[in-house]
């Protein structure tokens, strides 16, 4: 196989080559100085346990939220998890506050802090409907309000543009 190849590429061998390199190199650097901090917080151990094993933990193990100004601290790697997706996944670094989609929070940055928007919204409908698949766009916030209540059930006392964080 190896011949053909290099007959089609006029004597050179374009494959993959095997090059070993030695435990100690420095292209593992990171990977071992990762693993040494996994192997102090035990977290292989945990991980091969499963994710109902990892509250047996609880007493041996604390998680702490990594996250500036945030204090949380967790007796389980999954209830840390869980306090990632719901807190900070989907985060603006702008305001803090936190949203259950991707897709929202990209609505409220533009809605929130992107002025290119605000210029457009004054000539054009740019207020996305909320509702992941409704097509709706409306001229003003007031009005997509009216529409989730209305077309979708929202509570009246629902507010998407309020500025207080939520974590």
């Amino acid at each position: 196989m190896v011949d053909a190849d290099r007959r089609s590429t006029g004597g050179l061998y374009l494959g993959p080559v095997l090059r070993p390199l030695s435990s100690d190199s420095e292209f593992f650097d990171e990977g071992n100085t990762n693993r040494a901090l996994l192997c102090k917080l035990n977290v292989f151990a945990i991980m091969s346990e499963g994710a109902d094993a990892m509250d047996l933990h609880e007493d041996q193990h604390q998680f702490e939220c990594m996250f500036q100004d945030c204090t949380a601290t967790f007796s389980s790697l999954k209830r840390h998890e869980e306090h990632y997706e719901t807190s900070h996944r989907h985060r603006c670094f702008t305001c803090g506050r936190s949203f259950p989609t991707h897709r929202l929070l990209d609505l409220h940055l533009s809605e929130a802090h992107d002025s290119f928007f605000r210029a457009m919204a004054e000539r054009r409908p740019m207020y996305a409907c909320l509702v992941e698949g409704c097509p709706e766009v409306f001229e003003s916030s007031g009005k997509r309000h009216e529409h989730l209540v209305e077309a979708h059930l929202y509570p009246e006392s629902f507010d998407f543009s309020r500025r207080e964080m939520t974590a």
